[in-house]
């Protein structure tokens, strides 16, 4: 019987030199071990990653078709079995806060100002409820403050959207009032907005408001 020399990269190894049970640790020749060939690899192949504590090749997650550190630290995923990538993680589905994009292959996330969204980051379906990204859902859009004849609902906290003033409301509180400016053809008083004025009040048609006549006045029209 003859000692053959291991190979290079080889710490322990049997029968021939390339048979190696366990990888140098550092130095040029630091590998790692691929158990189900007995090699020791500069680096693991695809679909594998390198422990660095045992110096072994182990296989990623099946949702994952590349890995580093550990079987889900992910940089790339199996769309196959309708995986996506987000932040080193490979979802499916997607995880509320992402949509689905670039040929389904990534999980990207949506606005700030988003809670969930779709196929793009802006098309929304629900919006951030506080903090400095609250925002009130119109359509698919996401609003810091809602438009003219939109009032700021909240749904005690469980969905915030921009819902219709009353017909006659230009700016509101709340349906159908309080009404802080009217539409033409309305005019404001109090803080709700009539067709017609009350007796001792002028409809304006610049301010759109009911104006108190003066004292000695009985009725004045415009």
């Amino acid at each position: 019987m003859t000692c053959v020399f291991c190979d290079l990269k080889c710490t322990v190894c049997y029968e021939i030199s390339y048979n190696c049970t366990a990888c140098k640790t550092s130095g040029t020749y630091a590998s790692f071990l691929l158990a189900a060939n007995y090699s020791c690899l500069t680096s693991c192949p695809v679909g594998m990653y390198a422990n660095y504590t045992d110096r072994n090749c182990y296989f990623c997650d099946p949702s994952c078709t590349s890995c580093r550190t550990t079987p889900t630290y992910c940089f790339g995923c199996n769309t196959t079995l309708g995986y996506a990538w987000n932040g080193y993680t490979c979802y499916n589905p997607c995880p509320v806060g992402t949509f689905l994009s670039n040929n389904d292959t990534n999980c990207t996330n949506c606005s700030l100002f988003c809670i969930s969204c779709v196929n793009t980051s802006t098309t929304c379906n629900a919006c951030t409820l506080t903090g400095m990204y609250t925002a009130y859902l119109l359509g698919t859009d996401c609003l810091r403050a809602c438009p003219n004849k939109f009032y700021a609902d909240t749904a005690n906290g469980t969905l915030n959207t921009c819902e219709r003033c009353d017909i006659s409301c230009l700016v509101c509180t709340a349906d159908p009032s309080p009404c802080s400016a009217c539409n033409p053809g309305w005019w404001l008083m109090d803080d709700a907005c009539g067709n017609t004025c009350p007796t001792d009040y002028f409809p304006d048609n610049t301010t759109w408001s009911c104006l108190l006549c003066e004292i000695w006045c009985v009725r004045l029209t415009m």
